[in-house]
């Protein structure tokens, strides 16, 4: 992993994917690169997973140094492409539709489906191109919540191409009726989000610069769902380097509750395994208490 700087841990709600984000980070910590652990998920759980209470921004955590937590909350993101975009995508409306003023403020007050994870992103790829931290590590949002995000780039790409297309051949019609010297509509938004787009994408695909780490637990459900996450990942172009299979029972001969639960466990892990063939797979044995707070979240480094 040695020149990667950023990690995604994705997988289905509930496997202990913010747990391992957070031990993965930590881990990096320790070892002395300053690492921006951050969330993207609706309902954020990187608060709890530590025992904190977390500002808006960047956090620092006293108790780990070089370790900061970042709760990405999508009405800020939005809040910020407003500030950015809203009067150029506004005049391109006004011009290209028949929508008074007090319409285009109602429309452009709306939400856009899938715009607030794409802004999420931006926030993150700007803190890359600054270098301001090490290593970064994303604690995606649940299984389908992530797939949506991470082909949006394909998405709102024929998108902005549809709607660059709709202002040029506006464009072509004021170009006429302007002198020449005063036709000047340079980098406009299109070409922004098109640059955006294209850097994402790209970034995601390249093994060198990425690593996903897929979670699950030995339980069917979890196996399956991580599957056809696995296939469209790999269909987008985004390849899964690590398996983490997480809360394996013990195997105490003592306990014949635990040793029914580790051999039907067993099983699921030998599928998983042959399954994975070739990835990198990380077992995690079930811990006695909750796994919450520094102090028990750096037990799980181990592993690491």
């Amino acid at each position: 992993m040695e020149g990667i700087k950023f990690f995604l841990f994705g997988g289905k709600g509930g496997v202990g994917k913010t747990t391992c984000a957070a031990a993965q980070a930590i881990k990096f910590a320790q070892n002395g690169k300053k690492s921006l652990l951050f969330s993207t998920d609706p309902a954020h759980s990187l608060a709890d997973s530590f025992g904190i209470r977390l500002s808006q921004g960047i956090n620092s955590l006293g108790q780990i140094p070089n370790l900061f937590l970042y709760e990405i909350k999508a009405e800020d993101v939005y809040d910020i492409f407003r500030e950015e975009y809203f009067a150029e995508i506004k005049k391109l409306l006004a011009t290209c539709s028949y929508l008074d003023e007090e319409d285009l403020d109602d429309l452009l007050s709306l939400s856009i489906p899938g715009l607030d994870e794409l802004m999420g992103l931006k926030t993150i790829m700007d803190f890359i191109e600054s270098h301001e931290f090490d290593v970064y590590i994303w604690d995606t949002a649940p299984t389908g919540h992530t797939l949506r995000l991470l082909t949006l780039p394909e998405i709102l790409d024929e998108w902005v191409i549809a709607a660059a297309r709709m202002k040029w051949k506006y464009y072509d019609v004021i170009r006429g009726l302007l002198p020449q010297d005063s036709f000047e509509p340079g980098e406009d938004i299109f070409f922004k989000m098109k640059k955006l787009i294209k850097n994402v994408y790209s970034f995601l695909k390249n093994p060198g610069s990425s690593h996903f780490t897929l979670v699950m637990i030995p339980a069917a459900m979890a196996i399956e769902e991580s599957k056809r996450m696995g296939k469209q990942l790999s269909s987008n172009g985004i390849s899964v380097q690590r398996i983490i299979i997480n809360n394996m029972n013990p195997n105490n001969v003592d306990c014949p509750f635990c040793k029914e639960k580790n051999e039907a466990q067993s099983q699921y892990l030998k599928e998983i395994t042959d399954y994975y063939r070739g990835k990198e797979i990380i077992v995690i044995s079930a811990q006695p208490q909750e796994v919450k707070g520094p102090g028990m979240l750096s037990c799980i480094t181990e592993y690491f």
